[in-house]
């Protein structure tokens, strides 16, 4: 087995290719508590904990992390468990290039680590968790079958971990990939709209993206979105927002023309543009805050 600073450099590809020799199709890494360090489930990748374990910028104490390799179209699949105090650990399934192993592992630990935050924050009952999966080069995730198998194929590994991960959709995943998944594990939301789920959590993130930015305005004491300049640094490349989609992420008590300056925001995302967009959003009364009326509500001693 190759040593330690050579596993986590080398590419997902490479790494496969060293596992299947080894007759290694699934692993885990799991923390304990007893010796405050990262356990693996085989010998030849103890490497891997190690390095995960001794981590200080994106690793804190993990509870576990799942992998396995599909049998078909070999493809490196992940879930990250964070923390679990609160309930299951929820966060969605990202399809995505690494260049190398720690590359992976870092974005599996630093996006499930957020997760638990997130949940918690918003007053969720869910944990932490992240679902990863590194695209292969030979592998043609644009094919419609493989995708379908590779999302099964998932959704069978999610459902062998017995509930501590429910997984959703993230970037690289679309809304027919999680009905893929959902045909093998009930342990999934964001599962289209015809099987009964909420579908595409694109719009209820915006809204989020949205909200962030009026609570960094009220946190600095400097009032809501109106009359204010939004940069929209580097566009996603192919980038399908539209009127009609930026509408839906303003705020539902917004006024007519901060909303059609948001809808304009997403109007700049062009496909690969790589310059960065600056909006004037116009003033448009003195409507409050979501935030201001909502702190208020929640807590009234810090009304303002």
């Amino acid at each position: 087995m190759a040593p330690l600073a050579d596993l986590i450099h080398i590419s997902p590809q490479e790494f496969l290719d060293i596992c299947l020799a080894e007759n290694i199709k699934r692993f885990s890494l799991v923390y304990d508590e007893e010796s405050r360090s990262m356990l693996c489930s085989h010998p030849q990748l103890q490497p891997l904990a190690d390095f995960v374990g001794s981590d200080t910028r994106d690793f804190l104490q993990h509870e576990g992390l799942f992998f396995q390799i599909t049998p078909e179209h070999p493809t490196l699949q992940g879930a990250f468990v964070h923390n679990t105090r609160r309930g299951q650990a929820a966060g969605g399934v990202r399809y995505w290039h690494y260049d190398t192993i720690e590359d992976y592992l870092r974005d599996g630990l630093r996006l499930s680590k957020g997760m638990t935050r997130k949940n918690a924050l918003a007053g969720l009952w869910w944990g932490g968790g992240k679902g990863v999966m590194a695209r292969q080069p030979g592998v043609d995730f644009t094919d419609l079958n493989v995708r379908a198998y590779l999302y099964r194929e998932y959704g069978r590994f999610i459902s062998s971990l017995r509930g501590c991960y429910v997984t959703a959709e993230d970037v690289g995943t679309s809304v027919q990939d999680m009905a893929s998944i959902f045909s093998h594990t009930r342990f999934t939301t964001c599962i289209p709209g015809d099987f009964g789920g909420s579908g595409n959590p694109s719009v209820p993130t915006a809204r989020g993206v949205v909200s962030g930015m009026e609570a960094a305005l009220e946190f600095q004491e400097q009032g809501g979105l109106e009359g204010k300049t939004v940069a929209v640094p580097n566009p996603l490349p192919d980038a399908k927002f539209d009127k009609l989609n930026a509408m839906a992420i303003t705020p539902k008590n917004g006024d007519r023309e901060s909303r059609k300056a948001l809808a304009d925001i997403c109007c700049l995302a062009k496909k690969r543009n790589p310059t960065a967009a600056e909006i004037n959003i116009p003033p448009a009364g003195s409507s409050k805050s979501r935030l201001r009326e909502k702190m208020a509500s929640r807590f009234p001693s810090n009304a303002k």
